[in-house]
């Protein structure tokens, strides 16, 4: 990356932290760095774009260490349960912490589903390998551990982004973001509980 990429966006980082997603201008960013907005749209075409590749590493590396923590849980059905709580944790916290707009995480999901697809590969290796060393060790019954992976995942994306769409004009606070989280936690242990040997 060029200096002044790298530049521009430890300038977004900060203000980022400082103010938030909804109060940090382009204009903000630009004064910052001292270049004029128009200069700035040559490196990046907007506020989301900037704000993205801003935090793109930092989640990529929490996600990672999600994975480390989870590994520590006594079995796989914990391990995958304490996974999806803490990606769905670290996702409220970022929302809250920027104080990013629903609309504006919807809106612009698409935008950047190359990032997101990696992933989500990521998570479905993460739960399927998990799944698999239930099954060698006779606490799942044999099934498609990938399909069940993605299927999971797909609880967890489907029942998230759908009650946040019930606050697309305002700001979800925590505990709207917690009965989220319980809500996708009690779907995806009613999941596992299905592939339980008896």
């Amino acid at each position: 990356m060029d200096n002044r990429k790298q530049q521009i966006l430890n300038a977004a980082r900060h203000l980022f932290n400082r103010q938030g997603y909804s109060k940090t201008s382009v204009d903000d960013i630009a004064q910052a760095i001292g270049m004029t907005k128009s200069s700035l749209y040559y490196y990046y075409k907007n506020k989301e774009q900037m704000f993205f590749h801003a935090f793109s590493s930092e989640w990529e590396e929490n996600l990672d260490r999600f994975q480390e923590i989870a590994q520590k849980k006594k079995d796989p059905y914990q391990r995958i349960l304490s996974y999806v709580k803490e990606t769905l944790r670290y996702y409220q916290r970022v929302v809250l912490q920027h104080n990013i707009p629903v609309k504006v995480l919807i809106d612009n999901r698409n935008m950047f589903r190359d990032f997101i697809n990696r992933l989500i590969e990521k998570r479905i290796e993460f739960i399927s390998s998990n799944l698999d060393q239930g099954i060698k060790t006779g606490l799942f019954r044999s099934c498609d551990t990938k399909q069940i992976a993605k299927s999971i995942l797909d609880v967890k994306y489907s029942m998230q982004y759908d009650r946040l769409t019930q606050y697309i004009h305002e700001e979800p606070n925590e505990n709207q973001f917690k009965v989220i989280e319980n809500d996708t936690l009690f779907a995806i242990e009613l999941m596992l509980q299905g592939i339980l040997k008896k």
